[in-house]
């Protein structure tokens, strides 16, 4: 069985007139049987219709009680209980039944609820001898493919027992498969009836998180049905429309299990710890250390603490990777410049070129800090759409095989700290010291001032001697505080 989409449903139906028997007792004449009748049904992403699975029973003899235990197995659909029924049916007659109960267990988006049905028949009354439905059961379907109603061996319920005036008996069962049909196009992401490079993009924009790029629901983005969508969909999409490789779109139904492989040494994401200042802009720089070849990454990284940076939406290549053969950036972010913040940015590449093993960075991007404080970065998982299937703005490692690692992170501790402009050697002061620290750095290759800025006492944009002798004049002279004219 696999390990999503198997569902439990309990459906205890009990029809009592007499106490049942402790004992259990043969089944005498033809076996009585059990039934859940084989159905279909289609799943359409706007408006999922829910189609009904008859239960059905024959017995030879009357019976007082039925207990019927199912495991619902969605292999490679998935389905969710919506409500039951008795129209023609031979529980149907009101005056047989003199309660009703249906009982819910939780509702999980994977898996459908779990349910207990409770009859009970008024005085004088059973159900007798015949052959023919008992219920419907409605269920709503929440993704194309196959699932198994069988009988569950073992249940706090009770198990599969129907009962009758000489006893208590274990009836045959007799499973039924529901065949799920897709009404839509997978890969066809913008709607329009066809697979285009417009599909690619809504892709790419919205398992980023971008939902004003007109991605319209993750079931047509799952390209490999793995039931998510992710990296891994938006390459094997690329490559189907531009490498005309046309068996790798998935067909509807059949459910592939994601593949997380990395053996031997994990592979990381690393965020370099650094110190950056309040109003001055910088980057962030962020490195893979794998040892297989890449095709392509993304990364989801959220940041909190006590320090605001404002994002500036741009990001660039290291020099580990090639502009020439990495598709641009496509990235996005909240940017409300409240904490907790993320920032999501993937990149693959469109030829045979991978990246090599290595520990370099890969990208950098550029934030102004708006106050002091510290932060750590950590990743974001998958977002869980309403409606079952997971889309991910998780961060992961793509080989060159297509096979997803999904990586450990590490580093990522910033520091904001305020500068005072013409305080070149960070003592907390404006003195002479300064102005011989500038000195030092152009004439004698010393260290830059800490940071750059706070050495453009005069706001020309660069340090030079012309700072160190604004300072001086500001020390000794009284003129203006330096960055006076900025």
């Amino acid at each position: 069985m696999s390990a999503f989409g198997k569902s439990l449903v309990i459906i205890t139906i009990y029809i009592l007139f007499m106490p049942v028997a402790a004992v259990y007792a043969q089944d005498a004449g033809t076996p009585d049987t059990v039934r859940i009748e084989d159905a279909a049904g289609s799943f359409n992403y706007d408006d999922p219709v829910p189609f009904p699975v008859s239960v059905s029973i024959y017995n030879d003899n009357d019976l007082n009680s039925i207990i019927i235990p199912l495991i619902v197995d969605g292999y490679s659909g998935w389905v969710r209980f919506d409500s039951v029924s008795y129209q023609d049916s031979r529980l149907s007659d009101p005056a047989v039944l003199d309660i009703r109960e249906v009982y819910s267990y939780g509702s999980d988006m994977r898996t459908v609820d779990s349910l207990l049905l409770k009859f009970e028949i008024g005085t004088g009354n059973a159900l007798p001898a015949g052959d023919g439905k008992i219920c419907d059961l409605w269920f709503r379907p929440n993704y194309g493919g196959g699932v198994l109603i069988d009988s569950l061996p073992y249940s706090p319920y009770g198990n599969l027992t129907l009962s009758s005036s000489g006893g208590s008996f274990t009836p045959q069962f007799q499973a039924g498969a529901l065949d799920i049909s897709c009404a839509y196009m997978i890969g066809d992401t913008r709607p329009d009836g066809a697979i285009n490079a417009s599909d690619l993009l809504g892709l790419y924009k919205g398992y980023l998180g971008c939902f004003d790029f007109d991605f319209t629901d993750p079931w047509h983005a799952d390209v490999n049905c793995d039931r998510y969508t992710d990296l891994r969909d938006a390459i094997n999409l690329y490559d189907y429309i531009f490498k005309d490789s046309s068996d790798i779109l998935c067909n509807c139904g059949s459910y592939n299990a994601p593949i997380y492989n990395d053996p031997g040494i994990p592979d990381t994401v690393w965020i370099e710890s650094d110190i950056l200042y309040v109003g001055k802009q910088d980057t962030i720089s962020v490195g893979i250390i794998n040892d297989e070849n890449l095709r392509g990454f993304a990364f989801a990284l959220e940041w909190d603490g006590d320090a605001i940076l404002e994002y500036t939406d741009e990001i660039f290549n290291a020099p580990r990777l090639s502009a020439d053969v990495f598709l641009n950036y496509y990235e996005c972010n909240q940017d409300d410049m409240v904490n907790p913040d993320t920032m999501y940015a993937a990149t693959w590449s469109y030829s045979e070129f991978n990246i090599p093993p290595g520990r370099e960075a890969v990208l950098n991007f550029v934030v102004i800090p708006q106050s002091t404080g510290n932060l750590s970065f950590r990743f974001v998982g998958y977002y869980t759409h309403p409606t079952v299937l997971s889309i991910g703005a998780e961060s992961m490692l793509v080989t060159e095989n297509k096979e997803a690692i999904l990586p450990v992170i590490a580093g990522g501790n910033i520091v904001v700290e305020p500068y005072l402009c013409g305080d070149t050697n960070r003592d907390g002061l404006v003195n002479i010291s300064d102005a011989i620290w500038i000195v030092n750095y152009v004439f004698a290759g010393g260290d830059p001032p800490m940071p750059y800025e706070a050495g453009d006492a005069n706001c020309d944009s660069v340090v030079g001697i012309s700072d160190a002798v604004y300072i001086i004049n500001y020390v000794f002279a009284g003129g203006n505080v330096p960055c006076f004219d900025c």
